[in-house]
């Protein structure tokens, strides 16, 4: 909704996230809108992943190789030496990864509140996240060495 200026604008978006701002006179105008509203609220509500919180982790599947593994953290070290091991000439490049305030990766491990090496490299990883952080870690770091999403799967108990 921009309700900033003298004109309101609602913006609906396709399915493709093209927006498409579409002028209103009042507030109640939306309910013009409702279906299409609505149709875009579910889309996204399917998008959803699995609710974590509070799960503890079993294993994960990289590539269709399973992996046991007990804490978030060491799937993400875990999946990190895979990678390694598979990109060695360019592996250097995870060090690119990083937040708006800190360093996601190191080679220096007080750069990092909790390292832990990634195996065959001398790179550390920062461990302390919630689930949810190290699942968006792990992705993005699949991205950046070409892997889908879709490479990646997680079993929780």
């Amino acid at each position: 909704m921009y309700l900033n200026g003298a004109q309101k604008y609602i913006g609906l978006f396709d399915e493709e996230k093209h927006e498409e701002k579409i002028s209103i006179n009042s507030i109640d105008d939306i309910y013009n809108y409702s279906d299409r509203l609505k149709a875009a609220a579910s889309h996204y509500d399917i998008q959803k992943p699995e609710d974590i919180t509070g799960k503890s982790l079993k294993s994960f599947t990289f590539k269709e190789s399973k992996y046991e593994v007990k804490y978030w953290k060491d799937m993400l070290v875990k999946l990190c030496s895979i990678i390694a091991e598979e990109n060695r000439d360019k592996f250097d490049e995870i060090l690119t990864i990083t937040g708006r305030q800190r360093s996601f990766f190191s080679k220096t491990p007080s750069d990092l509140r909790s390292p832990n090496q990634i195996d065959g490299t001398d790179i550390y990883a920062e461990t302390s996240f919630s689930a949810d952080g190290i699942i968006r870690l792990s992705k993005n770091v699949m991205s950046k060495f070409g892997y889908s999403e879709t490479d990646l799967s997680i079993e929780t108990l």
